[in-house]
């Protein structure tokens, strides 16, 4: 996975000012900012200075990023001679997150695909997106959406003059990829507590999310910055993935504002990725 996240996912090599872009924590300086890899963008360097944290005060960058941890943030600026690009995460709004996470999710699915056709019929990885995928991506808003069309309408890629056996693998690694594919359903939780336990009340509370996991699919819990944590549901078909998150949320809900000081919300509701 990391390989992909070396190759660029779109046509233009920098986001522009203002772009949602998501990035990769590599190194946290104190007092000056964090170091970070832009990766939609070939894991080009990007920083967010300290100022460009919060709009509320913090005690140490160390409380908000944590190395190999991934963030959605917004675009200030970008030297063209350099390939710095400056970066706020104090600008983005609540909503950008999940759209960010959305659209790179999806183009995940698009790069791996992309790469295993390319490198399965010995094409050029980067030849194939200018030909077919970056095109798709003009065309369509996101390449995603036009593979997944593809799956009834393979005519789709006819405009692009691709060779029989290309076009042939092309469609049909699509379709077992999205057609018969399992998603992993994830959603994103507050959970906190201001009891007199309340580190031990939220662990318990999590337990609770992950007690309902069955013999179909199972459900963990994983640490997205404090009080937010993503509820993850393994492979599975799709409504019964989404069933099972409700499931873990409700439990966690339950179990958190039985306790003294416990609340609970829901940040995003439970969706599929493919």
């Amino acid at each position: 996975m990391d390989s992909l996240r070396s190759l660029r996912f779109y046509r233009d090599k920098y986001p522009e000012v203002n772009d949602i872009v998501f990035v990769k924590v590599e190194k946290i300086e104190k007092d000056i900012g964090v170091h970070v890899k832009l990766v939609e963008y070939g894991n080009i360097d990007g920083i967010i200075y300290a100022k460009d944290v919060s709009k509320n005060r913090i005690r140490s960058l160390f409380q908000l990023f944590h190395a190999g941890h991934y963030k959605v943030v917004v675009v200030n600026s970008v030297d063209a001679q350099t390939g710095y690009v400056d970066l706020s995460l104090a600008q983005v709004k609540p909503e950008d997150i999940s759209v960010c996470e959305d659209r790179f999710q999806k183009a995940m699915t698009v790069q791996s695909i992309t790469n295993y056709v390319a490198t399965k019929m010995d094409v050029d990885f980067e030849e194939l997106c200018e030909k077919v995928t970056w095109p798709l991506y003009d065309k369509y808003g996101h390449a995603y959406d036009a593979f997944k069309k593809a799956i009834v309408d393979p005519s789709v890629f006819d405009e692009f003059g691709l060779d029989n056996r290309l076009k042939t693998e092309l469609v049909g690694y699509i379709v077992k990829r999205l057609e018969l594919s399992d998603p992993v359903v994830e959603a994103k939780v507050s959970v906190q507590s201001v009891g007199f336990d309340g580190i031990g009340d939220v662990k318990k509370a999590l337990k609770a999310a992950e007690a309902v996991s069955n013999e179909d699919a199972s459900v963990k819990i994983y640490w997205d910055g404090a009080p937010i944590y993503r509820v993850v549901v393994s492979r599975t078909k799709a409504a019964a993935g989404m069933e099972l998150a409700r499931k873990a949320m409700d439990a966690t809900k339950d179990a958190i504002e039985s306790m003294e000081g416990g609340s609970f919300s829901v940040i995003e509701d439970p969706k599929p990725f493919y």
